[in-house]
């Protein structure tokens, strides 16, 4: 993983791969900024390096800058036509912005480019797993096994789609075929636990989150289901604790938020818990699928304050398949109050 690397590793200042490399350890962390400048930096030295574009794209998509990306991507694309990458990654910023046929349009010109890539034809997997196209995504996660039998990532991705569908069993079983295939994954590790918490073994969900954690400890996705644990198990100072308290940057830094806000509902404090679920429902927060979550939480603040017209207008704004049948039982409690 590049976050075991020290960033003095990569220690040549006039080195464009070092100084990508340097950019690449302080995205891991979560150090936008300075990811953002050594890119530019590497740009500088080569103005005609397309690695150090896309990477400033990624970055940009990381932390919801969308249109930037998008442009960014576009530079890239200008440096070399034939760069199935920044296709891919375009796809990417589409998919985010729920652009689903135009992000399978860009993943379907990437497969005319490289039609055995398997990073392309997990791409598409993850279009078809948005789109809860459930078959299709499966399709496509095994035809990139068929193309790489030792690919990780498609491992992961076919048990994210059995997850996602309520399949537990199943995905558990492909999260343990991806740590035989890689031990130190820590994508694995961490899918395991989300399914393990699911089904409600809380203990071993934590035991495998902090082993995630013990391999990277920049796993943020380990840090926020550890404190999802922590919170149902009525551990909420822990959970608090557990979460990160940074101005949000990036989508981990929002469900940080989002799980901070329903811990302090939890524990009564629905003040502070209303003042964060409003900035989440915001246009402050770039990550439009996420802000459906809170618009859910801060409905239900408002049933329980008898403000039953303000709820029915912030569920009839949800439209995340994730969060409809929650919303449709607070939709119902609120017909069921007004008569």
């Amino acid at each position: 993983s590049i976050v075991d690397t020290n960033v003095d590793d990569f220690s040549n200042p006039r080195d464009v791969v070092a100084v990508n490399g340097h950019a690449g350890v302080f995205k891991a962390m979560g150090l936008y900024d300075e990811a953002l400048a050594e890119y530019v930096r590497a740009q500088k030295l080569d103005p005609h390096d397309v690695i150090a574009v896309n990477g400033r794209a990624e970055v940009l998509k990381v932390m919801g800058c969308y249109d930037k990306a998008l442009a960014e991507y576009a530079r890239a694309r200008k440096l070399d036509p034939h760069d199935v990458y920044a296709l891919a990654g375009r796809a990417e910023v589409l998919k985010a912005m729920g652009g689903y046929g135009d992000a399978l349009a860009e993943y379907n010109r990437a497969q005319t480019l490289a039609p055995r890539d398997v990073v392309v034809v997990s791409g598409r997997a993850g279009v078809f797993k948005a789109m809860a196209h459930y078959d299709d995504a499966l399709a496509e996660y095994a035809r990139a096994q068929m193309l790489d039998p030792h690919n990780v990532a498609a491992v992961n991705g076919r048990a994210e789609v059995f997850k996602a569908m309520g399949r537990y069993d199943e995905a558990l079983v492909e999260y343990e075929r991806a740590q035989a295939l890689d031990p130190r994954n820590a994508y694995a590790v961490t899918g395991r636990a989300e399914a393990l918490k699911a089904i409600g073994r809380y203990e071993e969900a934590l035991e495998e989150y902090d082993k995630a954690r013990a391999n990277n400890s920049y796993d943020r996705v380990a840090g926020t289901g550890r404190a999802c644990v922590l919170a149902t198990l009525g551990r909420f100072d822990d959970a608090l604790q557990t979460l990160s308290d940074r101005q949000p940057r990036d989508l981990h830094d929002w469900i940080d938020l989002h799980v901070r806000a329903m811990i302090l509902l939890r524990l009564g404090r629905t003040a502070e818990a209303k003042g964060i679920l409003t900035v989440g429902t915001s246009d402050s927060n770039p990550f439009l699928d996420t802000r459906d979550y809170f618009r859910t939480a801060f409905a239900l603040v408002t049933l329980r304050e008898g403000r039953l017209d303000e709820a029915t207008e912030v569920l009839e704004q949800i439209s995340n398949p994730a969060c409809q049948n929650v919303a449709n039982v607070l939709r119902f409690d609120s017909y069921g109050r007004l008569g």
